[in-house]
Formats: C-alpha cells, sequence, structure tokens
C-alpha cells in the first residue's frame, strides 16, 4: 500500500461548536455508527489561564460531572460520516470518559457510557437514544468500558473504576 491510498481527515458537517470530544465509540467493521460524546469548551480569561498554568492542580472528582451531549455519527460513503442524533448526558470535567458500542440482533445497537452522575453504566438504544438500563454503579467514576466478543460467541461488557472490576454477559 502507497501512501498515496490515504485519505485526508476532514471535519464531519455541523460538528464545530458541539465542545471537546471526549470520547469515541466505534461499532464493528461490517456497521456504520459511530458515537461521538462531548462535553462544554471551557473558556478561561487569560490572566485565570496564566495563574492556573504555573500552579497545576488537580481537582477532586465530585460525581456529579457535567452536562454534555452524545451524538450518533453514520457512514453515507467510504471515507464520510454525517451526524444523526443527539442525546445529553452526564459527562466528566476532568477525564477521557469511556464508551462502547454493543451489536444486538437484526443489526440494532446499545450504546454503552461511562455516566459521570451515576458512577455506573447507562446504556441508550440506537439510533433513538432511547434509555435502555442503568448498570449496577460505582463509588467511583468509571474508567475504563469495554465491549468483547469471544472466538466462541459469548458478548462481554467489562466496566472498571478504582475499586473494582465489573463483567456483564451480554445476552
Amino acid at each position: 500500500m502507497s501512501l498515496g491510498s490515504f485519505f485526508r481527515p476532514s471535519l464531519v458537517s455541523g460538528m464545530e461548536n458541539q465542545g471537546v470530544c471526549i470520547s469515541l465509540a466505534c461499532s464493528s467493521p461490517s456497521s456504520d455508527v459511530l458515537v461521538a460524546s462531548y462535553r462544554p469548551r471551557v473558556e478561561l480569561p487569560d490572566a485565570i489561564a496564566t495563574s492556573q498554568a504555573s500552579t497545576p492542580q488537580s481537582p477532586a472528582p465530585t460525581g456529579s460531572g457535567k452536562l454534555g451531549c452524545h451524538t450518533l455519527l453514520r457512514r453515507t460513503t467510504a471515507t464520510s460520516f454525517a451526524r444523526d442524533h443527539i442525546c445529553s448526558g452526564s459527562v466528566s470535567e476532568l477525564r477521557m470518559s469511556k464508551s462502547a458500542i454493543i451489536p444486538c440482533r437484526d443489526n440494532q445497537h446499545l450504546f454503552a457510557y461511562g455516566d459521570e452522575s451515576l458512577y455506573g453504566v447507562r446504556t441508550w438504544r440506537l439510533p433513538s437514544f432511547q434509555r435502555y438500563t442503568d448498570l449496577k454503579p460505582h463509588r467511583q467514576p468509571v474508567l475504563d468500558l469495554r465491549y468483547a466478543e469471544s472466538s466462541t460467541g459469548e458478548r462481554y461488557l467489562g466496566c472498571l473504576s478504582a475499586e473494582k472490576l465489573q463483567v456483564f454477559t451480554i445476552r
């Protein structure tokens, strides 16, 4: 493969003002859906930005999160995507949040997301973003979330926080 065969990246139309992208969930290669999660962009005055740059601080996580959004993107051609549905959700102010797309029957999908206000995992049906279920909460924020399928076809969703690892079987 030559370098000339790569395509230049481009912005998805209409996504310029969504905020800061903090997570991207990709489905299997045979599917054409992605979900990008955003938190609001924080604009700091120059005086505050300068003082914060000289004194690094790590704010303690509060568990409340910040209202952000999750945007469903659909493949329109081999090299481009278009914005579809959008829903609001509680996102982290501090961390890169974790998310996953879970394939279901009849080419349907669930979107799983480490929700900051729950300290747990919230799931939605795609493409409607209709809430499906909330999985057992943790006492601390979700640090990682992964979907996996075994060679024998079993499907799992793993959820990790500082206190525990949970593995859910998907049926």
